[in-house]
């Protein structure tokens, strides 16, 4: 494709583009979703709303690639970015009206193509403004990526949205309400009733527990892998407690990625802790659910040390600059700002490499000394060689490989080091109107606090393109 030929260029993308995006509440998907019945009228009214509306999110979205240097579009992963959105606002902008059903089928057919071409996105986008980001303010990088993940959140539910109530007209049990069945599936999947992919009647509780067993067994694959030995072959344990029969109407997925990113950090860190360090209790997650129109609260708490030496050297650096931009601002908020920046991405992978050098060289020493030590040993009494053996596999003669194993995936189950395990939980926290808080007690552990509202009233968190 001639970028130099749609840069600034294109009419129709102006067009597109000078027109506001009309935002959504989750309340006013459930409520349409609820009115639909077998209303084959509304479901096109609906097809043409996401039809148009794609088209103009995508077209602020490529004008925002526009607005960046030229010397940043030039990265080939951000030119693959614009090409993908560009083919996406050309498919969408000549979609005919949506006038029947069969039209409808096809246009799903269209979404779901695009669905599918744009899952290599997020780690496009990633890479490239990885590779850039020298060449960009780090105000600029964070508002540019925090608008970009945000639209692309709100498109996908969009799209999906429309997939899963179009394909509900062809059930013909769907809008049966059995109230027995309904309520015995609740009680077992912990889901409850959806209209869409919006679940009316979700157990946070469930959700949280189905995302320990996921991070168990991958950790346990690790174990058996021999990748985590020694004290990290130990697997932190996570209670659940507080009101723990607290339902909402939520996207169980935006949940799930929540809670999975964080209970990951806190298992890891956990295990990074030698087991007398641990607190019986290692992880907990603590449910708060308050008057229906307020908001639900989730803690997770662990025994993991606070925050490692990575990010406090991050918050360091970031917090200085805001307090500059902005004189004053509470540490909590400073040090939150700083692990969920795009702008730090960078320099975090940079500090996780060099941290994970020196873990293999101190490892390395380790088994050199220990080797020693255990040969030394061997000519004592046999009380003292006997209590010698019971060290753990990483201190004997062939630690320095199963350390060296271990340090590798220390980080390989956070995005597959894109580093945007955090800054993509807090968007998907505020995307609905939540928030993420943290505490960090150096030499003990963290509280992270997610905010979630259960009324739904709250507008998607996107904006408008800047430039």
């Amino acid at each position: 494709m001639d970028l130099g030929r749609h840069f600034y260029l294109n009419k129709v993308l102006e067009q597109y583009a000078a027109r506001p995006a009309t935002r959504m509440t989750l309340r006013q998907l459930v409520f349409f979703g609820r009115t639909l019945g077998r209303d084959r009228e509304k479901i096109l009214k609906s097809g043409n709303y996401v039809r148009q509306e794609l088209a103009v999110r995508i077209a602020h979205r490529i004008r925002d690639l526009q607005a960046l240097p030229f010397v940043v579009m030039t990265n080939k992963h951000l030119e693959e970015v614009y090409e993908k959105y560009w083919t996406a606002f050309e498919t969408f902008r000549k979609v005919p009206n949506i006038r029947t059903m069969e039209d409808n089928e096809e246009f799903c057919a269209t979404l779901k193509r695009l669905l599918d071409d744009h899952l290599t996105i997020i780690p496009s986008l990633t890479i490239g403004i990885v590779e850039s980001s020298h060449h960009l303010p780090s105000d600029q990088l964070d508002g540019f990526m925090e608008r970009m993940l945000r639209s692309r959140i709100s498109r996908r539910v969009l799209a999906e949205q429309h997939i899963a109530l179009s394909e509900a007209l062809d059930d013909p049990f769907h809008f049966f309400n059995d109230s027995a069945s309904s309520h015995e599936s609740s009680a077992n999947s912990g889901d409850g009733d959806h209209i869409g992919i919006i679940y009316t009647n979700l157990k946070v509780s469930s959700v949280i527990s189905k995302v320990v067993g996921l991070l168990t067994k991958i950790f346990q694959d690790e174990v058996q892998a021999g990748i985590r030995t020694g004290d990290a072959a130990v697997i932190p344990s996570v209670v659940i407690d507080g009101a723990l029969d607290t339902r909402f109407a939520y996207i169980p997925e935006h949940l799930e990625y929540i809670f999975f990113e964080l209970l990951k950090n806190s298992m890891t860190a956990v295990m990074r802790q030698p087991l007398s360090a641990r607190d019986p209790v290692t992880i907990r997650a603590t449910i708060v659910e308050g008057p229906p129109d307020e908001d639900l609260i989730v803690r997770v708490s662990d025994c993991g040390g606070g925050l490692p030496d990575l990010l406090t050297k991050l918050s360091g650096s970031h917090a200085r600059r805001e307090h500059r931009r902005k004189h004053s601002q509470p540490v909590s908020d400073a040090l939150l700002a700083a692990i969920t920046s795009f702008s730090n991405v960078r320099r975090r992978l940079e500090i996780e490499d060099e941290e994970v050098r020196k873990a293999s060289i101190t490892s390395q020493h380790k088994a050199q000394v220990d080797t020693e030590v255990n040969a030394s040993s061997s000519t004592n009494s046999s009380e003292e060689s006997h209590s010698t053996s019971q060290r753990p596999d990483v201190e004997s003669p062939g630690g320095e490989k199963e350390a060296l194993k271990e340090s590798v995936p220390r980080s390989s189950l956070t995005r597959q080091e894109t580093g945007l395990g955090l800054p993509m939980t807090k968007i998907y926290t505020d995307f609905f109107g939540g928030s993420l808080n943290l505490r960090s007690l150096d030499g003990h552990g963290m509280d992270v606090y997610v905010r979630l509202p259960k009324l739904g009233t709250n507008k998607e968190a996107i904006e408008e393109i800047v430039l």
